[in-house]
């Protein structure tokens, strides 16, 4: 670790949680505090996960919109099938919400980098980062961790 008293930063970002400097990646945020050496990280991954309350909601509208559209359906149905508006402002709504929630799940999407080490992983969003600073960032990671490694 006598190297790491010529660490120098080579970049922060914006909100300064995440800063790469030229032995270590830290991410200091006030739940968390992780560092990973740039000569331990295996690899670097930009990972896209759904909201979690759209499949939640999907679930909720979905469920209900199923359950009523087969006992519509059923012989022995409690539903007036005459033409009642009721019965379809009943079977239809839910089935709106349903559509909706699920278009919401499908193509909202939030973006994380995910950077593993020997030991440990870091992960954070980049809702807020363009994709040239995303790319620069990527590229000095590389090249630093590439000097770390061949240090060794």
């Amino acid at each position: 670790m006598a190297g790491l008293s010529k660490e120098e930063i080579i970049m922060t970002s914006n909100d300064n949680a995440i800063t790469l400097t030229t032995h270590r990646v830290l991410q200091k945020t006030s739940e968390l505090n992780k560092e990973i050496l740039l000569k331990d990280i295996v690899s670097q991954e930009v990972v896209k996960k759904q909201h979690r309350y759209y499949k939640i909601l999907s679930l909720l509208f979905g469920i209900p919109t199923i359950i009523l559209f087969f006992l519509y359906l059923s012989k022995s149905s409690p539903f007036d099938r005459t033409g009642d508006n009721e019965t379809a402002t009943l079977i239809v709504i839910p089935l709106i919400l349903t559509i909706i929630s699920v278009y919401l799940l499908l193509t909202t999407h939030e973006k994380f980098l995910k950077i593993a080490g020997r030991f440990n992983e870091i992960e954070f969003t980049l809702k807020d980062l363009n994709e040239s600073s995303l790319n620069k960032f990527l590229n000095r990671l590389t090249v630093e961790s590439d000097n770390r490694k061949r240090e060794d």
